[in-house]
């Protein structure tokens, strides 16, 4: 990874969340998860980090879960998040 992770969205709970990363995963961009608290994901809301490079093709896939009502809520954060890899 270049220079971090970017949260493209916070989801309200895992499955929400899982549903997110699947449908990443199936346009080829990788994700993983964050409790919102900056730990491990829990039973409430986390937020779900691509690869800074990749922000522009997860923003489309975002939006097509926006028009499709899949996702309750997205919110976006531009804070850069070290890469831990």
């Amino acid at each position: 990874m270049s220079e971090g992770l970017v949260t493209i969205a916070v989801a309200g709970d895992g499955a929400e969340a899982d549903s997110i990363v699947r449908t990443l995963a199936a346009a080829g961009i990788g994700a993983r998860l964050e409790g919102t608290d900056g730990g491990m994901p829990h039973d409430g809301p986390c937020r779900v980090l691509v690869a800074s490079e990749l922000v522009a093709a997860a923003r489309v896939v975002r939006r097509e879960l926006d028009r499709r009502g899949i996702v309750r809520r997205i919110r976006e954060s531009h804070v850069l998040h070290p890469a831990s890899d």
